[in-house]
């Protein structure tokens, strides 16, 4: 297999985006720079049966389609959303290698596919934080009494509408997908050590 990354990717994007799998904390300044890292990546593609497909691709195919249902089923019918929202995307997080091995797609000689293990890994956790954010949100307008209308998020066609919710007028566009959701979860790369120990044990095996 082989991976092409965009010419802007320096060796400065790839450090960080080290550091990221590696569960480290990152300053403001930093923070600006893993975003950019990882928004160039979206240009990366990698060699498949079918031919060259983005990263974008990949990780909505093998990752997002066939986890999302089960992790936001779980959100929806939480007690506990604070509680249960780790484990559920721990649980998924841990089988982004394992899915990407089975593709074909993880190789120990072509270092490149360190990146697309990253990529999958980065956009899950902004995913699944994102929704996790989301779904207390609903719940805390619910308990308060508030009129709101908002999309159904165990619908995948729901999901990727212009607009996730509705309140006394005002529509929120910030769809918990791709760049938009990191404005919630990645603002101060907040992952616990759990979410550290994860990362660690998933990518100990590509380097």
């Amino acid at each position: 297999m082989s991976v092409r990354l965009p010419p802007g990717f320096t060796d400065v994007h790839k450090e960080i985006t080290r550091r990221f799998v590696e569960g480290e904390s990152f300053s403001q300044a930093e923070r600006a720079l893993l975003f950019e890292a990882f928004d160039l990546l979206h240009k990366a593609t990698v060699a498949t049966e079918a031919g060259w497909e983005s990263f974008i691709t990949t990780y909505e195919q093998l990752i997002e389609t066939p986890f999302a249902d089960h992790y936001l089923r779980g959100l929806v019918e939480a007690q506990d959303i604070e509680a249960t929202a780790e484990p559920l995307r721990a649980q998924v997080s841990r089988r982004i290698m394992p899915a990407l091995r089975e593709a074909g797609l993880i190789d120990p000689a072509e270092p490149s596919s360190f990146y697309l293990l990253a990529y999958c890994l980065y956009w899950w956790y902004a995913f699944a934080r994102g929704y996790a954010f989301e779904v207390e949100v609903l719940r805390d307008l619910e308990a308060s009494g508030i009129l709101y209308q908002a999309h159904d998020v165990l619908d995948p066609r729901a999901r990727r509408s212009p607009f996730d919710l509705v309140v006394l007028g005002f529509r929120e566009t910030s769809r918990p997908r791709l760049t938009s959701c990191r404005r919630f979860v990645l603002k101060g790369c907040c992952m616990t050590s759990t979410s550290r120990g994860c990362m660690n044990r998933e990518s100990e095996n590509v380097l």
